[in-house]
């Protein structure tokens, strides 16, 4: 697993396309993040996450945490897992540390553009 301060860079915001200069070709990363690790996805239909998938990423209801730093991302979690009791995410709570947050993030997390959540 990744230090999160390793996450920084291409691979975790915009990546350049072969057009990179017009931003509607680039593409857009997301990386579900476990106590496992964190994997790319993408959604069903190519473009954003319907509201099933992304209670299927938390394990139940979500919520959408603003990024502090980055207005562009967002990081869906699970609403009622401080409730629950769900272990702590390290790299998600790191990665959202870095962007200027000051909370724990509890159980699995999306890390995503904020046009990929509609």
């Amino acid at each position: 697993m990744k230090h999160p301060s390793q996450m920084r860079g291409p691979k975790w915001g915009w990546t350049p396309s072969p057009n990179h200069k017009n931003k509607r070709y680039m593409r857009r990363n997301a990386y579900y993040i476990t106590g496992e690790g964190e994997k790319k996805v993408k959604p069903l239909n190519g473009k954003d996450f319907s509201l099933k998938e992304l209670q299927n990423f938390v394990g139940g209801l979500i919520e959408i945490v603003q990024l502090p730093l980055n207005k562009n991302y967002i990081m869906v979690v699970n609403e009622m897992g401080k409730i629950d009791q769900l272990p702590i995410n390290d790299t998600a709570t790191l990665l959202y540390q870095l962007e200027g947050g000051c909370d724990t993030i509890v159980g699995n997390a999306l890390y995503c553009h904020r046009s990929m959540v509609q």
